[in-house]
């Protein structure tokens, strides 16, 4: 297990995102709490790169911590282009709904499609690093 830190660098990018996209305007409330970390270590799951992840805190935890959301980028999310930080922000705010008719937040998963837009530029961007990676260290 890596170690966790909380994260200026994503909240200001958060902020940004937030800022640019009306569809986030339910995030701009201080009704929802989102706490911006990252960790060190890669993550995987199933054999695949996990680069950020979105989780609700457990009401148990509320106690103890005063957020709704924490939002987590892993070492191969930190190593990405500014840009592409900014599309995975993007994806992981994604995650975080709002149910108006409750007034309560939740965590929202969408379709593939939603999320081929960002995972297509990753994969990319990951497998052209793992290259010049091995080719480097090769030299």
């Amino acid at each position: 297990m890596g170690k966790y830190e909380r994260s200026e660098e994503l909240e200001k990018l958060a902020a940004k995102v937030i800022a640019e996209n009306e569809i986030f305007s339910h995030l701009s409330s201080d009704d929802c709490r989102i706490a911006f970390q990252e960790c060190e270590s890669t993550k995987t799951n199933s054999g695949k790169i996990v680069y950020a992840d979105t989780e609700r805190v457990k009401d148990k935890l509320k106690a103890f911590l005063p957020y709704d959301f924490i939002i987590t980028f892993y070492a191969d999310g930190m190593e990405l282009s500014v840009e592409m930080k900014e599309r995975l922000m993007y994806h992981e705010l994604k995650h975080v709904g709002f149910e108006p008719e409750e007034k309560k937040f939740s965590i929202m998963w969408y379709t593939f499609s939603d999320t081929i837009f960002i995972g297509t530029k990753i994969v990319c961007q990951n497998v052209l690093q793992t290259i010049l990676r091995n080719v480097l260290s090769n030299v």
